[in-house]
């Protein structure tokens, strides 16, 4: 008897995924909870079991192709005391569902369900030099620890440099992987170019920055702080993250969701603080929960367990979840100051540039004026205008300013 498999909910709130590969091919033997195929989410590579034991009849979805949540992905021929097995199980599920739902209804308003998703990029910077420091965003696979992890959670479709005497060569491979043509850009016989569809994390940037520009009133504020008495190796991830949680405390509106269709704005007592990690695999955010509740010389320690997560493909889906403020060190890459975006719920977001030397007069004891050369950190804050007023914003900058020049 054929049955049909669709995509399961992969949880994170995501509403669609993209077909990598397939590990079994149409016509073979396959048991329950083998390896099916992989599909790519706008965070992590996900491995799918097979929930049959049978054989793989026929696939609905190719690689490349992007599919919602419960459409048809294959069909199994299975026998009939397998459909009566698995019955049970779904009837018995629904039974433990049942059971669970008084409880999780008295805790709905409680319940904030609302994710976030990444926002701009830039590593941390732990030093005055350019960080070392590599993020790329593992997946959780308790079920299949044995297996080994795929190498990488992004495939890319190029084309090598070439003449294209027409746009029919990116309609073929816009067919050639379901996706609707454009009409918006006009190549010609002269242009030369390769072509890349963008994917997972990719794509999941592209909306979130369109999402950002269309929804978000947003302002930037530029600054700097002087660290000249900063002696010794002090650690500036650590410190500016300290600077953002008391300045939270100055301005506590910018640490915040706001709710454009209803005009509101849920301000959060605790600070879960999203890092912006640029990685050659797209753009991911993971975030400190509540890290305005650890002190200061234990911020780093929290940090390097979150490098470690991620380098260790170890990191859970729950790690890139509900941000509500975001650091951008794009300064351990290059330039001062930028227009950093906001992505919503979050209202409020720190960039942190690149450390300069400027040249300031100070008067000697003999009353001669002289130069010495300081060290700057240029700070720029963007923040929603219509979560805040210009003078909040101001001061949640001046309250960051003052504790990383008084440390």
């Amino acid at each position: 008897m054929t049955q049909t498999f669709y995509l399961p909910d992969l949880g994170e709130g995501l509403a669609e995924a993209e077909i990598v590969s397939w590990y079994v091919q149409e016509g073979s033997a396959i048991q329950e909870d083998d390896l099916l195929l992989s599909v790519e989410t706008a965070k992590a590579l996900v491995d799918v079991p097979s929930p049959y034991t049978g054989s793989l009849h026929k696939i609905h979805a190719s690689p490349g192709e992007v599919i919602p949540v419960h459409a048809a992905l294959a069909e199994f021929i299975v026998t009939q005391d397998e459909i009566v097995a698995q019955e049970a199980i779904n009837t018995q599920a629904e039974v433990t569902k049942e059971k669970i739902k008084p409880a999780a209804a008295n805790n709905a308003s409680t319940v904030e369900i609302r994710e976030d998703q990444a926002t701009v990029v830039g590593k941390m910077n732990t030093t005055n030099q350019v960080s070392d420091d590599f993020f790329i965003v593992g997946k959780d696979r308790p079920q299949q620890a044995y297996k080994k992890p795929l190498a990488s959670p992004a495939t890319r479709v190029e084309q090598q440099p070439t003449s294209h005497t027409s746009s029919n060569h990116t309609a073929e491979q816009a067919k050639a992987v379901n996706l609707p043509m454009s009409t918006s850009v006009a190549l010609c016989a002269d242009d030369h170019y390769e072509t890349e569809l963008l994917r997972g994390s990719r794509r999941s940037m592209a909306d979130a920055m369109q999402q950002s520009h269309e929804q978000v009133a947003s302002v930037t504020l530029f600054d700097q702080a002087d660290i000249t008495h900063w002696y010794g190796n002090k650690d500036i991830t650590s410190t500016v993250i300290s600077a953002m949680c008391e300045a939270v405390k100055a301005e506590p509106r910018l640490n915040a969701w706001f709710d454009h269709e209803a005009r509101q704005l849920h301000i959060h007592h605790h600070v879960n603080l999203g890092l912006a990690i640029d990685t050659a695999d797209g753009l991911f955010v993971p975030v400190l929960q509540q890290i305005n509740r650890t002190p200061q010389f234990k911020i780093r320690d929290t940090v390097n367990q979150v490098i470690q997560e991620v380098k260790n493909r170890q990191a859970s889906p729950e790690r890139f979840k509900r941000a509500t403020i975001t650091l951008s060190n794009f300064g351990s890459i290059a330039g001062r100051y930028a227009t950093p975006m906001i992505v919503p719920p979050m209202v409020a977001i720190v960039g942190s540039g690149r450390l300069f030397d400027e040249p300031k007069f100070q008067a000697s004891k003999k009353g001669k004026a002289k130069v010495k050369v300081h060290k700057m950190l240029p700070l720029s804050f963007t923040f929603d205008h219509r979560a805040a007023t210009g003078g909040e914003g101001s001061r949640f900058l001046k309250a960051m300013i003052q504790f990383l020049e008084n440390s």
